[in-house]
């Protein structure tokens, strides 16, 4: 769907994705969403309602909303840079190039399990030992 023009008249495009049963109450969905755009037109018992949530949500602290949000942009920035990966791992093994996807894989790992990559001390040599066995002292 074609959700607004931008720069020189180009097309900005948005994907939605939904289940199939939102899809059929699709119209429901849409009026709801309009009656939220504008509480003077909901009931006033939903007006109440909404204003219980408002304050629900305002009790809890800013920095916690500040820490929730940055938790849940880290999770998506990790899901993001998974699914790239083993993108990258699908593309290699169908080219056959397996350097390379020795290479996805070894970085799948280590976005996967990054406690198997850090030193168990801050022990130069015991660092050092530690990543010559793993394979990383070059």
């Amino acid at each position: 769907m074609t959700a607004v023009y931008v720069a020189l008249g180009a097309p900005f495009v948005a994907l939605v994705i939904s289940s199939p049963q939102n899809l059929r109450r699709l119209d429901q969905i849409r009026r709801t969403n309009a009656k939220l755009a504008d509480p003077r037109r909901l009931s006033s018992e939903a007006q109440a309602h909404l204003a219980e949530l408002s304050t629900a949500m305002q009790s809890e602290t800013d920095g916690d909303f500040r820490l929730r949000i940055a938790q849940d942009m880290m999770q998506t920035k990790k899901d993001l840079q998974q699914h790239t990966l083993e993108l990258g791992l699908q593309i290699a093994q169908l080219n056959g190039d397996a350097t390379r996807a020795a290479d996805y894989e070894k970085a799948l790992d280590q976005l996967l399990h990054p406690e198997k990559y850090m030193p168990a001390t801050l022990d130069p040599q015991i660092a050092r030992d530690r990543a010559r066995q793993m394979g990383l002292d070059n």
